[in-house]
C-alpha cells in the first residue's frame, strides 16, 4: 500500500442473492444428493445436525480487499454453490 497511497484495505460484505432465490428444484436435488451419499458411506440418521439446533454460525466472514481510501461500502462477489 506504500506504493500505492490512495489504495487502503477494507473489509468487505457479501453481495448474494442465492439465499433469496433457492427454488424448490434446488431443495430436492441437495436431498437427493444427500440421500445418496449417506447411503453410499453407510451414514445413519445420527449423522445429520440441524444446523438451527447447533450454534454454528452459517453467516460468511468479512474479506479483506483493497479499496479506494475513503469509499463508503466495498463488496466482494459470492460465488453460487451448485448441487
Amino acid at each position: 500500500m506504500q506504493q500505492h497511497p490512495s489504495l487502503t484495505l477494507r473489509s468487505s460484505q457479501s453481495v448474494s442473492k442465492c439465499r433469496n432465490e433457492i427454488e424448490e428444484q434446488d431443495l430436492s436435488v441437495l436431498f437427493s444428493s444427500l440421500a445418496k451419499v449417506m447411503i453410499e458411506e453407510s451414514m445413519g440418521a445420527a449423522r445429520v445436525f440441524n444446523v438451527d439446533e447447533t450454534a454454528v454460525n452459517t453467516t460468511r466472514e468479512h474479506k479483506q480487499v483493497i479499496a479506494a481510501k475513503g469509499s463508503k461500502n466495498v463488496w466482494h462477489k459470492y460465488v453460487k454453490t451448485h448441487f
